[in-house]
């Protein structure tokens, strides 16, 4: 059986307010941290789209397609909406121009968890469900994305609200990543490695 095409969507349309300057742009290893992102999700998917303000004009890897948020900083559910809307693929792995690390193993198991009658699939962490990363069906996700932002949510957390979400138990993708890197996000410059 032939596994199913995947769109990641990279959201990276915040403020950095709380680094003091645009974080993605901010040097890691020599590279933008935002290039991290990308090649983060590379080995899973079809497709990458970066989802970034209306104003930026980031320089990006090879192999992916920019898009705009129709208003800026609008929220991450705004850059979700906007990545589903071009998005073809079934599945969408959505995650966080700031996380520069995804353990193969943890993804690998939320796109496999995405069985019949699951349209979402995040991690516990800490007792709650965190909405980054987070695997999504496409259909059911815009569906409620286009929903949700017409009624004035702006929270990502809120798709996993109104849609079939199953959330893997910290225990179980712990194996595959111990130190929890998968969940790791740059907000301030003390979060660089």
């Amino acid at each position: 059986m032939s596994r199913q095409r995947v769109t990641a969507v990279v959201l990276a349309g915040g403020r950095s307010s709380r680094f003091g300057r645009d974080k993605l742009a901010e040097p890691m290893d020599g590279r933008p941290l935002l290039d991290h992102a990308i090649d983060a999700v590379r080995p899973f998917v079809d497709a990458i789209l970066v989802v970034v303000a209306p104003d930026a004009a980031p320089v990006l890897p090879s192999g992916t397609t920019l898009i705009h948020d129709p208003t800026p900083f609008e929220g991450p559910l705004a850059g979700l909406l906007a990545g589903l809307q071009v998005a073809i693929d079934p599945i969408v792995l959505v995650t966080g121009g700031d996380t520069p690390r995804l353990v193969p193993a943890v993804i690998e198991s939320m796109v496999a968890a995405l069985a019949a009658g699951v349209d979402a699939v995040v991690l516990e962490h800490e007792g709650r469900a965190r909405p980054l990363p987070i695997v999504l069906r496409r259909e059911p996700a815009a569906a409620a994305a286009t929903h949700l932002y017409a009624d004035g949510e702006r929270r990502l957390r809120a798709v996993t609200e109104v849609v079939a979400t199953r959330v893997i138990p910290e225990a179980a993708w712990r194996v595959f990543d111990p130190d929890a890197v998968t969940l790791r996000d740059i907000d301030a410059p003390a979060d660089l490695p």
